[in-house]
């Protein structure tokens, strides 16, 4: 991410939450890449999906709204 490589760092984070789901990190960075990609649509359902196993996770709930925007 700090590379600025949004499908690289989108494919290393899908393959770190093939290891474990619960991976707040990795889950934050799918959203975020998804979004600075403008996937829209596929940063709002993993969110949301995310959020399901973690309602908490300040992180995602801020996503959230900036993909609401």
């Amino acid at each position: 991410m700090k590379l600025s490589n949004n499908n690289e760092s989108l494919y290393y984070a899908e393959r770190a939450i093939l290891s474990d789901m619960s991976n707040t990190k990795a889950q934050f960075i799918i959203c975020e890449s998804l979004y600075n990609l403008r996937r829209l649509g596929e940063a709002n359902e993993r969110v949301n999906t995310f959020l399901t196993s973690d309602p908490e996770n300040v992180n995602l709930k801020k996503m959230k709204i900036k993909i609401r925007e």
